[in-house]
C-alpha cells in the first residue's frame, strides 16, 4: 500500500510541474524578465541622479536621460497587461492539460495492471543485497576452483563442484562441459548424468535434444527412481507429441513422490497444462526453470500463485483471449482452488456463450479437470 502512495504522491508531483505552464499559458520566464529590467531601469535612474549630484554630468542630461529611461519603463508596464486575446489563448491549453492529467495516469495503471507484475512479492533491500553479495561470493569462488582445475584437469570432484555453479549463474553451456568432464573421468553416476542433460536442455532454451535424451537414459537405467530424469523423459515426449505417454510419465512421477517435494509444483504444472492441450507440446522455459529450481517450496509456490494471479488480472481487464482462460482455470484447478476453477470457467462460459468451438473447448476442460460436480 504504501509504494502505490508513493507512485500517487511522485506522478502528482511531475504533473504539476510538467502542466502548470500549459495550464497558464505561461511558464513564469517573461514575468521574471520583466522583473528583471525594472530593476535595472531603476537602478540606472538612481545612478544618473548620483551622477547629477556629484557633478558628473549637466542637470540637462540628467533630466534626459532620465526622461528616456522612464520612457522605457512605462513601454515595459504596458506590455505585462495580458490582452483578452491571450486570455482566451490559455483556454484550450488548460482543457488540454485536464486531459492529461486525466487520461495520462490512468493509461499507465491500466498497462502496469495488465503486462506488469504487481501481485510478486517484495523483496526487501537487505535480501537483494545479500543475494548480489552471494553472487559475489560464488564468482570468486568460481575463479579459485578454475585456477585448480587447470593445473588438475582430472580432478572429477573439482568439475563436480563447479558445475552447479555454473548453473546457479546461469552458464548452462559451461555447466553441461563441466558435468560432461565428470563423466569422461568415469564419476558420472545417474544424478551427473541427469544434471548433464538438465544442464544440456536449459543451454538449447528448453529443447530436448538426442544428446540430452540420452543422458537422461542412462540416468534412468542407472537410478529408475530419479525424479529429474523422469520429468525430463516426459518433457522429451511433449515435444516429440506424444502427449499421453508424456502424462502418464508425469502422473507416475508425482505418485511416487513425496508431498512436500521442491519440484512437485512444477510437475502437476506440465501436467495440467499436457492434459488440456493435448495436441500442443510446450517447450519448457529456462526462465521458468532459473525463476523455481532454487526456490524453497513455500516460495515456489507463492511465485507460481502470483502468476496466476496476474493473468486472472489481464483477463478481467480483457476477457477475450479464451486460451487465457482456459490456462486460467487449468492453473487454479492444479493449484487445488476447485471453486475459484468453477468460478472462472463460468466467467468464460457467459462471455463465449455464442462461440460453439469455445464452448466446445470449454466442455472439455470441465470434463478434463473433473469441474462438473461440487468438490467433497
Amino acid at each position: 500500500m504504501l509504494l502505490w502512495i508513493v507512485f500517487a504522491v511522485m506522478t502528482a508531483a511531475v504533473l504539476i510541474a510538467v502542466l502548470r505552464p500549459l495550464a497558464t499559458g505561461d511558464d513564469g520566464g517573461p514575468q521574471r524578465r520583466r522583473a528583471y529590467d525594472v530593476a535595472v531601469y531603476k537602478d540606472q535612474l538612481d545612478q544618473v541622479e548620483r551622477e547629477r549630484a556629484e557633478g558628473l554630468i549637466d542637470p540637462s542630461e540628467a533630466e534626459a536621460a532620465k526622461l528616456e529611461i522612464s520612457r522605457r519603463l512605462l513601454a515595459l508596464a504596458s506590455e505585462s497587461e495580458p490582452s483578452d486575446r491571450a486570455a482566451k489563448d490559455t483556454r484550450p491549453r488548460r482543457w488540454t492539460a485536464t486531459g492529461i492529467v486525466v487520461v495520462l495516469p490512468t493509461l499507465v495503471l491500466g498497462l502496469y495492471l495488465v503486462l506488469g507484475s504487481p501481485g510478486l512479492p517484495g523483496q526487501p533491500f537487505d535480501q537483494r543485497q545479500a543475494q548480489a553479495l552471494d553472487n559475489q561470493e560464488l564468482i570468486a569462488l568460481l575463479a579459485r576452483v578454475e585456477s585448480h582445475l587447470r593445473e588438475n584437469p582430472d580432478d572429477a570432484r573439482g568439475w563436480r563442484v563447479i558445475a552447479p555453479g555454473y548453473m546457479r549463474l546461469g552458464r548452462f553451456q559451461q555447466a553441461a562441459r563441466a558435468y560432461l568432464r565428470v563423466i569422461e573421468l568415469g564419476a558420472g553416476d545417474a544424478d551427473v548424468l541427469a544434471r548433464y542433460g538438465e544442464a544440456l536442455v536449459l543451454a538449447e532454451q528448453g529443447l530436448v535434444t538426442e544428446l540430452a535424451r540420452h543422458a537422461f537414459i542412462r540416468s534412468h537405467e542407472l537410478d529408475r527412481a530419479h525424479p529429474k530424469a523422469r520429468f525430463y523423459l516426459g518433457l522429451a515426449q511433449q515435444q516429440d507429441g506424444n502427449i499421453d505417454q508424456a502424462v502418464e510419465m508425469w502422473r507416475a512421477l508425482l505418485d511416487d513422490a513425496p508431498p512436500d517435494a521442491a519440484w512437485r509444483p512444477m510437475v502437476e504444472a506440465y501436467l495440467g497444462r499436457a492434459r488440456i492441450g493435448r495436441g500442443q507440446a510446450p517447450t519448457l522455459s529456462s526462465d521458468d526453470m532459473e525463476a523455481l529450481q532454487d526456490l524453497p517450496p513455500e516460495e515456489r509456490l507463492r511465485y507460481i500463485e502470483s502468476m496466476v494471479s496476474r493473468l486472472a488480472a489481464r483477463l478481467e481487464a480483457d476477457g477475450n483471449d479464451i486460451e487465457g482462460w482456459i490456462r486460467l482455470v487449468r492453473s487454479q484447478a492444479v493449484l487445488g482452488r476447485g471453486d475459484a476453477a468453477r468460478a472462472s470457467l463460468a466467467k468464460a462460459t457467459q462471455r463465449f456463450a455464442e462461440d460453439e468451438e469455445a464452448m466446445k473447448r470449454l466442455d472439455e476442460v470441465r470434463d478434463a479437470l473433473g469441474l462438473g460436480e461440487e468438490q467433497r
